[in-house]
């Protein structure tokens, strides 16, 4: 490998960990806001606050709209909306994990998931205008290609 390519490939590798530590933080970060909701009904106010563009990263559309149409929330509701985020923060900081220590599983995985979540967000995307969700799906391409990129150096390696 050349000096060139081995330096681009070095920075591409550190851009790759920058993203993961990135969807591991958002992973964390709604795992705590699932906390903070079930444990807590004066949450509910910045939640909604939140969720009107800055929680779009995934399709937690589906939890706003529901949480935004109650202004008295039911309990069952709060730990639905609870459950969704611990859910889907687990998913994402497992697969941060996984690719920071080079799991197998956690590229096809990783590529797999984050790509489902590109097409909802797209076509949510094209339904509502949303810029702060384009750039969030612009990041999640990037973090997909960035994935892939790696899986491909990680089966080189394990070739030679």
């Amino acid at each position: 490998m050349t000096m060139r390519k081995a330096e681009r490939e070095h920075n591409i590798h550190q851009l790759f960990l920058l993203a993961v530590i990135l969807k591991g933080l958002n992973g964390l970060l709604e795992v705590c806001l699932a906390i903070f909701l079930a444990t807590s009904d004066e949450i509910l106010p910045y939640m909604l606050n939140l969720a009107n563009d800055q929680l779009i990263e995934n399709p937690n559309d589906f939890l706003v709209t529901h949480l935004s149409a109650y202004t008295h929330p039911t309990e069952s509701s709060l730990l639905f909306a609870a459950l969704y985020l611990t859910v889907h923060g687990i998913v994402k900081m497992s697969l941060a994990l996984g690719l920071w220590f080079n799991k197998v599983w956690a590229y096809p995985a990783g590529i797999a998931i984050i790509s489902v979540f590109i097409v909802y967000q797209f076509i949510r995307v094209l339904e509502r205008g949303s810029l702060l969700l384009l750039a969030l799906t612009f990041f999640d391409c990037i973090f997909v290609a960035l994935v892939y990129h790696e899986y491909r150096e990680f089966q080189r390696r394990a070739t030679m």
